[in-house]
């Protein structure tokens, strides 16, 4: 036990009793450890001689971190071991980066001596593949160890997937006594749907003395390959600068297949000197958004959404209350200490490379308070803490700030909605810390984030709405293709074109209903598809304002042209 006051360096023993070992022909040490933790130190195992008192060798040793999860060690004892031995067991106590001790408990279990099985086969591995675009031929690969004091052969394996019918396939090559076989099955498996494939294993032999290490369980996932993206090209005048956009995030380069990098987004700005292709290849972008607006006021979030919302004890009486009493629009999460709530939303796993964003509206009542988490296991270690008192907003990394900025907290009238954003780019692990839209600043923090926990402790009271959150990995999967954009540059010395700053086009994006207003009267009104087809046209308007409806054509990105009689402005629309 690592809490304090266990410091760096503490050691702790335990000895067994003295043990006689003259009935055993040829005796095994077996025990269990579990070595889980940032700061996990070293346990080892000595065997002594208990005559004479002193120590014959080291059985067993590791330093650090084995994963949540128990590890069983079968180690022989040595021939020459007299008959009467003893074991001691040390661990001792280090820390993590940030100096912590506190998450390096070390356990172990069922340590004991045993004869060393005769069959023994024991399966400790597997190897399936975990990628974009899978293939409906991809090879399992099963690793079996012998345990035992004889050769092993005629043993069967089999693997199923998904719980389907198990693949069974004989072995006929000998296994010798402390070997491994790396077994990879003629029939391969059909994972070409995406999603997570869960692989059960096991190994068949009647005489094995401890079956309970002849199964194993594995996952393995077809990651989401998005489609191409629909993309939106510009038409400017030579010298002007255009916008190229896409309806996913994506990585522009100047050709069709291989070429250059041009950019990265959802959208980039160009100036080419003549007409020019650019090609959009999307990326998969994993996230959520929740308004709570599909719930109705007095639902819970953790029971109407399990997917992706938690609970930190794994109760439901931690469970928080939607509601519609400060909605931002409508529905809100209230978050108020006295309902002795406690939920996470969680990330699915800890992401620690490309880009991570988080946003969330906030309507303060009495203090704000999030966490976010490093690690899938809720509760495991924090990576930063932030509070909202009183108009000040405070970035906590391991107990110290690293970023104070300012919301607007408790103006005449009272609370208002703030806007907060989190955004890191783990290249350089640069947190940006946005409020209002307004920077409040920077810091660099490169710990991974797998959850963000809202916490009401005391004195805090808020409500929670739009809450959103995006990450993409460096290792992200692209679409297969890329999608033209095209860039028309034409001579504009006879046209008067219009500042975009006299057009407004709202909402953008949009689902087909929008309206265009300019600060003089429109004349005509042209909207055409990324093929360049015109979808609609309105002319003879000689208003200032006019509503759009494309709610007849499919989502994807339009080029508005307007034209007045001072000239004309080409802006682009989303339809989601």
């Amino acid at each position: 036990e690592t809490s304090l006051p266990r410091a760096h360096g503490d050691v702790a023993i335990m000895y067994s009793d003295v043990i006689d070992i003259s009935s055993l022909n040829i005796p095994e040490l077996r025990f269990l450890n579990h070595m889980y933790g940032s700061a996990i130190g070293t346990l080892s195992v000595d065997l002594w001689d208990a005559n004479a008192g002193t120590v014959i060798s080291t059985l067993f040793t590791h330093s650090g971190d084995r994963g949540n999860q128990w590890n069983e060690e079968l180690i022989a004892i040595p021939a020459t071991a007299p008959s009467l031995i003893q074991f001691s067991i040390t661990a001792v106590v280090d820390t993590n980066a940030t100096g912590q001790a506190w998450t390096g408990d070390i356990a172990i279990d069922e340590f004991g001596l045993r004869e060393t099985p005769a069959n023994d086969l024991s399966l400790v591995a597997a190897a399936v593949a975990s990628d974009c675009e899978l293939t409906a031929t991809e090879p399992i690969e099963l690793w079996v160890v012998n345990q035992g004091l004889v050769p092993e052969t005629g043993f069967d394996l089999s693997y199923a997937v998904n719980g389907g019918t198990p693949i069974v396939e004989n072995i006929t090559s000998t296994v010798n006594p402390g070997d491994t076989l790396k077994y990879v099955f003629t029939a391969t498996a059909d994972m070409t749907t995406d999603g997570v494939y869960n692989l059960d294993f096991a190994c068949i032999l009647p005489s094995d003395f401890d079956p309970l290490d002849n199964t194993l369980m594995l996952s393995a996932e077809n990651y989401y390959t998005p489609m191409a993206p629909i993309t939106m090209g510009d038409t400017i005048c030579n010298g002007d600068t255009a916008m190229v956009s896409a309806d996913e995030y994506s990585y522009w380069y100047d050709a069709a297949t291989g070429g250059n990098l041009v950019g990265e987004g959802d959208e980039i700005d160009v100036m080419p000197t003549a007409t020019t292709s650019y090609y959009a290849e999307a990326a998969a972008v994993e996230g959520h958004f929740e308004d709570f607006d599909s719930y109705n006021s007095g639902d819970f979030i953790v029971a109407s959404d399990p997917n992706n919302w938690a609970t930190w004890s794994g109760t439901s009486s931690d469970d928080m209350p939607i509601s519609d009493v400060q909605g931002n629009g409508g529905n809100s999460l209230r978050v108020f200490n006295s309902d002795l709530s406690d939920v996470v939303l969680e990330f699915g796993e800890a992401f620690s490379t490309g880009y991570f964003y988080y946003s969330m509206d906030m309507y303060i009542v009495g203090e704000g308070y999030i966490n976010f988490q490093e690690q899938v296991t809720i509760g495991a270690a924090w990576n930063m803490s932030i509070t909202m008192i009183g108009g000040v907003l405070n970035v906590d990394v391991d107990g110290a700030s690293v970023l104070t900025g300012a919301y607007s907290s408790t103006p005449t009238g009272g609370p208002v909605w703030n806007t907060f954003e989190f955004e890191c780019d783990y290249s350089t692990g640069t947190w940006e810390v946005f409020v209002n839209g307004t920077s409040q600043g920077t810091f660099v923090n490169p710990d991974p984030v797998a959850s963000v926990n809202i916490y009401p402790g005391a004195g805090v009271e808020y409500y929670l709405d739009n809450v959103e959150w995006g990450a993409l990995k460096d290792d992200a999967c692209r679409s297969t293709t890329r999608t033209e954009a095209v860039v028309t540059v034409e001579d504009c010395s006879n046209i008067n074109e219009l500042s975009n700053g006299n057009l407004d086009i709202y909402p953008n994006p949009n689902n087909g209903l929008f309206t265009i207003s300019n600060s003089e009267d429109i004349v005509e009104v042209t909207i055409t598809d990324v093929h360049g087809k015109i979808v609609q046209s309105i002319n003879e308007i000689n208003l200032n304002k006019i509503d759009i409806d494309l709610t007849n054509l499919e989502r994807g990105m339009y080029m508005v042209n307007v034209e007045t009689s001072n000239g004309t402005v080409i802006e682009s629309v989303i339809v989601q």
